[in-house]
């Protein structure tokens, strides 16, 4: 059974559809992230599951128990807000105690669980400290203990890492997802982060325009997406499209509107006209400094970016930009701007979209 169930949710703000038929299963244990832009629902999403408002159709089932009409206090459900939400004038103590105590729980255990959950976010001996008397991590790790303390059937995260510097935000990244899978809590986590997204999570459901367009584990929605806009907002990838000239025993066969011909496997079933897009991710794309290697195509260099570990080169072919990466080693990482060289790629790394996806 899974531990939360969405089943045909939608929503409508005035004239406004937030959410036009959400269905999502979540197992126990499990860290599920909604990925999308602004705008796309995920919050909406959240928020329902919270109870902080009403769907106007669907139904919510948290541990098998459908939960409409059930206010957001007795759904039993911890939140992590983008903004952390602690009260300024108590202390870290008692911002962590505070659900314990609505909760009428007697003074000893929460003192128990209170030192549970700090050593738990690895604050001990901070109790007595106020959040202005914090750094932006150790606030974030005070709200997430906050909502752990009160053993919440469900964890719920809304962009609760965006506060925070780039370095800091990495190691949380990491810090967060070890501190979840310790407690074994089923969570929902938000971002429009689509690193944070591949980092944190068992799977990812990918939404926009108020619906999810493709739910699957991070290597999935990566190496695999179902439509066109997962494919362009989760990395990068150099799109053609294009036409089926050949399908036959898992190649296919595609003529681009450049004239160029790209050979894709496909456990898909093609048919010749059949209109497709082709995405090849930048870092599946080889690049040579001679344009006449078998199975490649001639582009000319028009810029090099550095970026430490890696080089981004941006090159272009007829009218059309191309992108590649590669690791910064060897020669090519000091190509010159203006040569001609080749990008090549193998069938196994073309991903195959409808036409229209």
């Amino acid at each position: 059974m899974a531990d939360l169930q969405l089943t045909d949710i939608r929503k409508i703000f005035d004239t406004f559809v937030a959410l036009r038929g959400v269905s999502l299963e979540i197992a126990r244990g499990e860290f599920v992230t909604l990925l999308g832009p602004s705008g796309c629902g995920k919050t909406t999403t959240l928020n329902l599951i919270a109870g902080f408002i009403e769907a106007d159709g669907g139904e919510i089932m948290i541990g098998g128990r459908p939960v409409t009409g059930i206010p957001s206090h007795k759904r039993n459900l911890g939140m992590v807000f983008q903004n952390y939400a602690l009260f300024p004038h108590l202390t870290v103590f008692d911002n962590i105690a505070f659900g314990l105590k609505m909760r009428r729980v007697e003074r000893a255990e929460i003192a128990r669980r209170v030192d549970r959950a700090l050593a738990l976010v690895r604050m001990p001996g901070l109790e007595r400290r106020y959040p202005k008397q914090l750094s932006g991590g150790q606030q974030q790790r005070v709200a997430l203990a906050r909502a752990l303390v009160i053993e919440p059937a469900i964890l719920l995260l809304d962009e609760p890492l965006s506060n925070l510097d780039a370095k800091l935000r990495e190691e949380m990244r990491v810090e967060l997802r070890e501190i979840q899978r310790e407690v074994g809590i089923t969570t929902v986590f938000v971002t429009h982060d689509q690193e944070e997204a591949l980092v944190m999570s068992d799977r990812i459901a990918v939404m926009n325009c108020g619906m999810v367009e493709q739910v699957g584990t991070p290597a999935e929605i990566y190496e695999r997406p179902a439509t066109n806009f997962v494919a362009q907002f989760v990395g990068e990838s150099n799109c053609f499209r294009g036409h089926v000239e050949e399908s036959r025993e898992g190649v296919v066969v595609v003529k681009t509107e450049e004239g160029l011909i790209i050979r894709a496997r496909s456990d898909r079933a093609w048919r010749p006209g059949d209109r497709v897009q082709v995405a090849i991710r930048p870092e599946k794309i080889q690049v040579g400094e001679s344009p006449n290697r078998p199975a490649a195509i001639a582009a000319v260099l028009e810029r090099v970016l550095y970026l430490g570990a890696s080089v981004r080169c941006l090159a272009r072919f007829h009218q059309r930009k191309l992108i590649a990466s590669l690791p910064n080693v060897g020669p090519l990482a000091r190509l010159t701007v203006g040569a001609e060289i080749s990008l090549g790629w193998s069938e196994e790394d073309v991903i195959l979209l409808p036409g229209d996806a």
